[in-house]
């Protein structure tokens, strides 16, 4: 029979949980697998995010000539301008963003790593990948040229 320090032990070492690697690239454990790697994508982001934003704006312009209330040209250079301005930060925020998505966490280069069951949703759309853990806190990958199947894996994994 073991001893009761022994048993405790073991009850450590099957319960222990270990935080996932702060560093890049992330050391990974015995059992953790790379499932996706890689890096903001600028045309997936061009093609996918920015080109359905100038849809939308098109779209809105359309629409509101059709019902009568035509948009004031300074009312569109004002929402133009501030849309290049958005997308100016927005790469400059993102451009050198690199991800490691394992069967375990999920890796940024120079943040904190998010353990996979701590992702509560998965949401997004064209190159967006957005995760969500508690108190509403989470990752963006962006620029993701296979969004799509990285969303589907990660809410595979929650199912």
């Amino acid at each position: 029979m073991s001893s009761f320090k022994e048993q405790a032990d073991q009850f450590i070492e099957d319960v222990t949980i270990i935080q996932p690697s702060n560093e890049w690239p992330p050391v990974l454990i015995k059992n953790e697998t790379i499932s996706f790697e890689g890096k903001f994508n600028k045309s997936a982001w061009l093609h996918k995010n920015v080109t359905f934003s100038a849809l939308a704006f098109f779209l809105i312009i359309v629409l509101s000539n059709a019902i009568g209330h035509p948009i004031k040209i300074e009312g569109i250079g004002f929402v133009v301008l501030l849309s290049i301005f958005g997308a100016i930060i927005i790469f400059l925020m993102y451009n050198k963003q690199s991800w490691i998505i394992t069967n375990r966490a999920v890796y940024l280069k120079k943040r904190r790593p998010m353990l996979s069951s701590s992702i509560r949703k998965v949401v997004g759309f064209g190159s967006t990948v957005r995760l969500i853990g508690g108190w509403g806190t989470g990752i963006t990958l962006l620029g993701v040229e296979n969004a799509s199947e990285i969303r589907q894996y990660l809410q595979g994994k929650k199912s």
